[in-house]
């Protein structure tokens, strides 16, 4: 994981523990949220430390960044009637007709998945910021 990889915001692991990034500085150090409410930070951490893990895409993981779980997939509406959903270990950019549109196999970690959210939306995908989401099926 390099810092070009990561926005603010984005979720990274340290020594096992989830952290959402506050900032990160020029010199490839990263600053990171006490906890979910964003309010105070902790230490200044080189990317480079082995502790840096990025974290695997998981139900768990979909599921508190606002997924929904229906039989056959999960899912979230970013668009009306366009879907980001979790198929077989893949993202899948799908419309509501279930056709898949594109699939994105490099996207396997949160903090991915936050930025290809961002890049299609221009909002946020956090946990704390979650509202209740539409669902047409």
């Amino acid at each position: 994981m390099e810092a070009r990889e990561l926005r603010q915001t984005n979720w990274v692991s340290y020594y096992g523990k989830d952290y959402q990034v506050s900032s990160i500085n020029s010199d490839e150090t990263i600053r990171l949220y006490e906890d979910e409410t964003n309010t105070n930070t902790v230490g200044c951490y080189s990317l480079k430390s082995e502790g840096f893990r990025p974290i695997q895409l998981s139900e768990e993981w979909l599921l508190k960044l606002g997924f929904v779980k229906s039989k056959t997939f999960i899912g979230i509406e970013f668009v009306s009637g366009m879907f980001l959903c979790y198929r077989d270990g893949k993202i899948v950019l799908e419309a509501t007709t279930l056709f898949p549109i594109l699939r994105f196999d490099g996207c396997k970690h949160v903090h991915q998945l936050q930025n290809l959210y961002f890049a299609l939306t221009g909002q946020e995908l956090n946990t704390h910021q979650l509202t209740s989401r539409r669902w047409l099926f």
